[in-house]
């Protein structure tokens, strides 16, 4: 009695997530992405016991020594057996990532997707069904939540997407793998084993595998809880997403662009809170195909508020937003027009990063090689000298930010960079991108122009930090 409960627990999950998220009707054709792993292939019976019509779909990776062929080989069987239309496709796509110069996951990821795709339009589904599962889920939040790759946010996988006009949903998403596999063992439903997921060989393997069992020793329902995060944010998300797109449509219809630009009046965005702004500005990103980073986009509203008219910001991909009188504008300007502001890049030392108009070089001396003259011989608008040992925390480039101050090398107070600019003439249309040189939050040199009183070289000194500019050649 007690496993029934649980079998039918179970199913009444399943069809509560397709419900909740009308993911499909009871007379929608659903395609499996079908791998003949335990996951997926508990997806397609579910399915059929709920009745809903189901074809499957396989992409052979040809990995493993040919144990990938075998899946297909089972996974062709079992939908022969259960008579249900099967279609396939395979692909080296260890090699072919490694031609392209991609990872094998993002590569294999385009490769399925687009071949499900074309699977879903020949075999009349208008839904793709994959069996992402509540561990799943959780293992993409920790790893959005740490950085660990990239592309993957907090709000985790969700439920329902479309791709090229087909819908892609996740049926088993607010199942747990245990209750996957006791329904499978309940069901006797067999399935194929991939071994390398009990390798700890990637990033995702070594967050199941390691990092999670670890938080479960402080909560055993750690997987349930950033499931949970995901939806929390989703559910927000997607009402900030409405209310962004609601403040589009009405200031676009006050102010159409020209030539692709999109023009929003700068006191509007700027009195909505900046949770607001920060959706407006990601969603107009993502329609101009501007990938963002967490950090360019915070940089990015910081500009809309508090730059000077005129001014530019490279918000990515050829995109940048211009403020021109009361307008904030996002507009695509030509390949090889230098822009505004810089990224904010680590520098290794040694190392060398590539800057507008050259790159930074960065090396380690003994302090033993200054010459009698003192370092001071040694220093240039484009090469400083600093105390290696003084230099404490990491040493980044960016450009500058309203506010910036810095304490110039023989000066007791510090000075706004903006002042120090106009004094040492740099142009207006240089300014964004005259690269700073900072150590933590502290900025050490105007690059090419003027240095600050930290970490000086003194008596003391046993290491030099160079750091020189190459300009690049005209």
């Amino acid at each position: 009695m007690k496993h029934m409960h649980a079998t039918a627990a179970f199913v009444s999950q399943v069809q509560q997530t397709i419900t909740r998220h009308a993911m499909f009707t009871p007379d929608t054709r659903v395609l499996v992405a079908l791998s003949g792993g335990l996951d997926s292939m508990v997806l397609l019976h579910v399915l059929r016991q709920l009745a809903y019509p189901v074809a499957a779909a396989h992409f052979d990776h040809q990995t493993r020594d040919g144990a990938s062929a075998k899946d297909a080989a089972f996974v062709r069987e079992m939908c022969s057996s259960l008579r249900i239309a099967c279609y396939e496709d395979s692909a080296p796509v260890t090699q072919q990532a490694a031609a392209l110069g991609e990872s094998f996951e993002n590569h294999a990821r385009q490769l399925r997707y687009a071949f499900l795709i074309d699977a879903a339009n020949k075999a009349a589904c208008p839904v793709i069904a994959t069996a992402h599962h509540q561990d799943d889920q959780a293992e993409t939040v920790l790893m959005g939540l740490l950085g660990l790759a990239s592309g993957l946010g907090i709000a985790g996988i969700a439920p329902v997407v479309s791709r090229m006009g087909v819908r892609v949903v996740r049926p088993l998403l607010e199942c747990s793998r245990a209750a996957i596999a006791s329904w499978a063992h309940q069901h006797d439903i067999p399935w194929r084993d991939d071994h390398t997921n009990r390798q700890a060989t990637c990033t995702r393997n070594r967050v199941r595998l390691e990092l999670l069992p670890t938080l479960e020793e402080h909560n055993p329902r750690v997987r349930t809880a950033l499931a949970r995060v995901a939806d929390v944010l989703r559910v927000d998300g997607e009402y900030l997403d409405a209310c962004a797109t609601t403040a589009l449509e009405e200031w676009e219809g006050a102010h159409e662009g020209t030539g692709g630009d999109i023009t929003l009046p700068r006191a509007a965005f700027c009195s909505l809170p900046e949770a607001l702004q920060r959706r407006i500005v990601r969603l107009l990103a993502l329609r101009m195909s501007v990938p963002l980073t967490h950090e360019r986009l915070v940089n990015a509203v910081m500009f809309i508020a508090n730059a000077e008219t005129g001014k530019r910001f490279e918000l990515g991909n050829h995109v940048v937003v211009e403020l021109v009188r009361t307008l904030v504008v996002f507009r695509t300007v030509a390949q090889g027009v230098e822009t505004t502001l810089l990224s904010d890049d680590t520098v290794d030392v040694p190392g060398r990063l590539v800057v507008p108009g050259g790159r930074l070089e960065t090396r380690v001396l003994s302090a033993e090689t200054v010459p009698p003259t003192g370092i001071r011989s040694w220093c240039t608008s484009d090469k400083q000298y600093f105390d290696f040992d003084k230099v404490v925390g990491t040493l980044h480039v960016r450009a500058r930010k309203p506010g910036d101050r810095m304490q110039p090398v023989g000066m007791r107070h510090t000075r706004k960079i903006q002042d120090i600019m106009v004094d040492r003439h740099i142009p207006a249309d240089q300014r964004d991108t005259t690269p700073l040189l900072l150590m933590n939050n502290e900025i050490l040199w105007v690059v090419g122009h003027v240095r600050s009183s930290h970490a000086l070289v003194d008596a003391t000194t046993t290491k030099l930090l160079e750091v020189a500019l190459h300009h690049a050649a005209k």
